[in-house]
């Protein structure tokens, strides 16, 4: 049996793109969601993301919440620490969420950064507009 994903990976560039075209987190049509948990605050966070710990994606309520917080937004990106369990794990539930909830033509594209926060921090860590200190 093989898993199959219910989201695509998104490079670290080209999600550092995206924030260039948008450093206005509330003209973006996509919203980062940051689900670390007890190491949110480790090396800061990405300008404007939206922190949902990892824990809350076990209560529907929780995902729920985070799609109607955030109806206008046609991309949903999410991240941990490494991008390995923690953002593949959520954007899962999330995806199963928004699959039950409404028709495909509807539902936000849901996208996983490669390399989770630490190959972002490797990265940006000394553009401001890139990374947030905590």
């Amino acid at each position: 049996m093989s898993f199959e994903p219910n989201f695509t990976y998104i490079e670290p560039q080209a999600l550092a793109d995206a924030l260039s075209m948008h450093p206005n987190s509330h003209a973006r049509d996509f919203v980062i969601v940051d689900v670390r948990d007890y190491d949110f605050s480790e090396g800061g966070h990405i300008p404007g993301c939206f922190h949902l710990p990892s824990e809350d994606f076990e209560d529907p309520d929780s995902i729920k919440a985070l799609y109607e917080q955030h109806t206008d937004k046609t991309t949903f990106i999410f991240h941990c620490y490494l991008s390995r369990i923690r953002g593949p794990t959520c954007a899962n539930a999330f995806s199963e969420y928004i699959a039950k909830s409404m028709p495909s033509e509807k539902r936000p594209a849901v996208r996983v950064l490669r390399g989770g926060f630490k190959q972002w921090f490797s990265l940006y860590s000394g553009d401001d507009t890139k990374v947030e200190p905590s």
